[in-house]
């Protein structure tokens, strides 16, 4: 198995796709996350309140004078800034209803059909924007994004591209082609367009974290450690980051400094589990099992998982020496 087949299928790219927030949850039965379960009289009450709120911010929005388009637009401004979002699309929808032409507040609703889920719907503002300014570079950024959503990735590039041509400063845009261009395995594309991102935003730590997996993948895993190792420095020190690096510098065969980042990604438990893997796929099974029975030792509860992964690698010696061939006997 290559070195590319394992790095591609265990590295984790971050990405910004706005307003998308994934929120994910261990066993149900947790009692961390039992602790964090409403009970259906406290849902009750929350969705009252909500709705109250909601009732008190449309009260008072009546209250205030008849407002021109472009009042409506800055009130809805003030909602989408507070996260709400449903006053907000009300507060541009009157806007356009009195100057249909403010592309961006059309802007604006795409956004936030997007915040919704609703990418059919945003994809027919950005595309409304566009037959109405063949220039509006943000248009095209937009469509990109729901394209990208809907993993429609030519056409998804195609927006892209279009939007950096119209205006080279949307560093988004560039992350965005980065992504799709590593999906097509075009490695020199995306670290030029990662490279290109950060040129715009040279603080923006999970940018490095992008480029790099892609220089990683093109295989040059020493400038794929410096590049994690300057997304760690401008903050970026999420598990994620933590284990790309520690997956480059165990193809490095830095087997010590990839078990130490692999602890700051997770517990100690996964790290020992996590180094167990990666030297079954190195080819190492005996110091493999090592570490899987640390794994087993630290946290009973990985048994099951290391031990399928011990007889995994007990399976690769017994394959191993059965193709040795035999010593010569004198």
């Amino acid at each position: 198995m290559s070195d590319n087949f394992l790095l591609r299928n265990l590295f984790i790219k971050t990405f910004i796709v706005p307003f998308i927030v994934i929120f994910l949850l261990g066993c149900a039965s947790s009692p961390s996350i039992r602790k964090n379960l409403l009970t259906a009289n406290e849902h009750s009450r929350m969705l009252e309140k909500q709705k109250a709120e909601m009732a008190a911010e449309e009260k008072a929005a009546q209250k205030i004078p008849e407002l021109n388009a472009d009042g409506y637009e800055k009130l809805g401004d003030r909602y989408y800034q507070q996260g709400k979002y449903d006053l907000a699309f009300i507060q541009y929808t009157k806007s356009l209803s009195m100057d249909p032409n403010r592309l961006r507040v059309r802007y604006k609703t795409g956004q936030l059909f997007l915040v919704k889920g609703l990418n059919k719907e945003a994809g027919s503002e950005f595309q409304t924007i566009i037959n109405v300014d063949a220039k509006y570079a943000m248009a095209y950024e937009g469509l990109g994004r729901v394209c990208l959503l809907n993993h429609d990735y030519e056409n998804a590039k195609v927006n892209f591209q279009k939007a950096v041509q119209l205006n080279p400063s949307l560093w988004q845009s560039y992350n965005f082609l980065g992504i799709i261009y590593d999906r097509q395995n075009e490695y020199e594309k995306a670290i030029a367009s990662y490279k290109a991102a950060i040129s715009i935003q040279p603080e923006i730590g999970f940018l490095y974290n992008n480029l790099g997996i892609s220089l990683a993948l093109q295989g040059d895993k020493e400038k794929a450690e410096l590049a994690f190792s300057e997304a760690i420095r401008l903050g970026t020190a999420n598990p994620k980051v933590y284990n790309n690096m520690a997956m480059v510098l165990g193809h490095m065969g830095k087997y010590a400094e990839a078990l130490e980042a692999f602890k700051k990604g997770g517990d100690e438990a996964n790290a020992y589990y996590n180094l167990g893997c990666l030297l079954l796929y190195k080819g190492q099974p005996e110091k493999a099992i090592q570490a899987f029975d640390k794994a087993i030792e630290l946290k009973p509860g990985f048994f099951v998982k290391a031990h399928q992964k011990i007889k995994e690698a007990k399976q690769t010696i017994r394959a191993s020496s059965a193709q040795s061939p035999p010593s010569n006997i004198p």
